[in-house]
């Protein structure tokens, strides 16, 4: 389902609509290469944007950036502003990548992970996965990829009967020079919010579920997955919009009609 407010209200919102399959999720070993013995640096701190400074330019919705900033909370986000603890839905001017904002917490079993690289490894699995989704503007060679991990984090404020939930997803930014792309897998996702209700960790009446999309930056435009602020979000590892469960690809350098941030191929 694609909704779009009138052009009046100077912003768009676009719902990306979303295949359900039987499988689901993106297994680990189908991921982009990740951990120390990748050679990863490991995000240190809580609640803290970190500055990353790109080996390589990245193009975002009209405006080249050569730094951006990763948060535990599962943001990328291209501007060091302050941030809401709760996922919100609603427009914004901050140009952001919300992989899948909630309030997540790094532990000693779960740890969160960024590397940058142009290894030929990465930047042919990035372009397999590009060309795949966009067979019209192939066939593209990637030359720089930003691999983030958010692997088993646990939900900051869960009760004791929930300290097993984990979620492990994954965010890719890609390039070739003209064209960029952003590329996320869902390996797990086992809590959309912190808060819980009763010991079956029930969430039904909560407030905050978790956000999957991102802000364009430009007149307050953003593009939200279906059941983003909503507890359906968390069946986002049985969804897709590229015909392949647990992964979504989007483009992501220019501001376009809604259609085209799609994949072609959806």
């Amino acid at each position: 389902m694609v909704g779009m407010k009138p052009r009046f209200l100077n912003f768009l919102i676009l719902i990306v609509p979303f295949v359900e399959v039987i499988n689901s999720l993106v297994e680990r070993a189908d991921m982009f290469r990740f951990g120390r013995v990748n050679n990863d640096t490991e995000y240190m701190g809580h609640h803290v944007y970190r500055a990353v400074p790109l080996t390589q330019g990245f193009k975002y919705f009209n405006t080249v950036y050569n730094t951006l900033y990763i948060h535990d909370q599962g943001i990328i986000s291209f501007k060091d502003e302050p941030l809401s603890m709760t996922p919100r839905c609603e427009q914004s001017s901050d140009p952001a990548i919300y992989p899948f904002w909630a309030h997540n917490l790094a532990t000693i079993e779960g740890q969160i992970f960024y590397r940058q690289t142009n290894n030929s490894i990465e930047t042919a699995k990035a372009s397999d996965e590009v060309n795949i989704a966009f067979p019209r503007l192939g066939p593209l060679r990637m030359q720089w990829v930003l691999i983030v991990t958010w692997e088993d984090t646990t939900p900051h404020g869960n009760m004791a009967e929930c300290v097993m939930a984990n979620n492990t997803f994954q965010a890719i930014l890609t390039t070739d020079g003209v064209y960029s792309f952003v590329i996320v897998y869902y390996n797990q996702i086992q809590y959309t919010t912190d808060h819980f209700l009763g010991p079956d960790c029930s969430t039904d009446n909560v407030r905050g579920h978790a956000r999957v999309g991102i802000n364009f930056g430009i007149l307050n435009q953003y593009l939200n997955v279906q059941g983003s602020c909503t507890r359906s979000i968390a069946n986002i590892g049985h969804s897709t919009n590229v015909c392949w469960p647990g992964k979504y690809v989007f483009k992501v350098e220019k501001f376009v009609p809604f259609f085209e941030i799609l994949p072609l191929s959806s």
